[in-house]
């Protein structure tokens, strides 16, 4: 079996966004791999990527150095997308209508890119949204100018109220449109536009979250 490392968070906006963080662990014998998450509701439900805890077994989430057993809810495969849940009452974020983001408007990417390397702190970057469409104008996706290293897949990106405006889950190949293009992508990634999570829950009473989103 493999080991995956996964980093999860939640969010909660006082007068400013302030951020409470907890580590992820997946056990498996032949690997680790990182990534992030956040919370969704008060009931522990966590969203990721679907590619961060594809395979895991013992999924173990660490919040203030205390570890909680996470299930898996509910897969989506195509669309790259995980519902996650560990017991307890926690702060959480709302999903913001993907039909209210602008074209422009500024987003913060939210994750634990390379833990191994740049640590287990978190870490913040700013962009914008620079398309409302994703790669060959996927309609599913924005575009996305945020800084995001290995590690930030599954973590969301959140507007200046503090809501979930997307989850992150690729950037633009330097390597293949170097090979392609014979040119460097800048600023290229991509997120999963937060709609998606909504279609995945199918409603709020899949989970039995009242106080879900929106």
């Amino acid at each position: 079996m493999k080991n995956r490392l996964f980093n999860g968070l939640f969010l909660f906006k006082m007068f400013l966004l302030s951020f409470f963080v907890f580590n992820f662990h997946a056990s498996f014998a032949e690997s680790i791999s990182y990534g992030s998450g956040v919370l969704i509701s008060q009931k522990g439900h966590l969203v990721t990527n679907y590619h961060v805890i594809e395979n895991a077994e013992n999924i173990t989430v660490y919040v203030s150095q205390r570890a909680y057993l996470a299930k898996v809810v509910k897969i989506d495969k195509v669309n790259d997308l995980a519902i996650l849940q560990i017991s307890g009452a926690f702060p959480y974020l709302h999903i913001l209508d993907s039909n209210n983001v602008k074209l422009g408007d500024e987003v913060w990417a939210i994750g634990f890119p390379n833990p191994d390397v740049q640590g287990f702190s978190i870490k913040v970057s700013n962009g914008i949204i620079s398309s409302l469409a994703g790669m060959r104008d996927d309609p599913r996706h924005f575009q996305i100018t945020n800084s995001i290293q290995p590690g930030n897949s599954g973590g969301p990106i959140v507007s200046k109220n503090g809501e979930i405006v997307g989850i992150v889950f690729s950037t633009l190949s330097p390597f293949y449109m170097a090979n392609i293009h014979g040119s460097i992508p800048q600023n290229v990634n991509y997120a999963i536009k937060a709609s998606q999570i909504s279609s995945l829950l199918g409603g709020c009473d899949l989970l039995g979250m009242s106080d879900f989103v929106l």
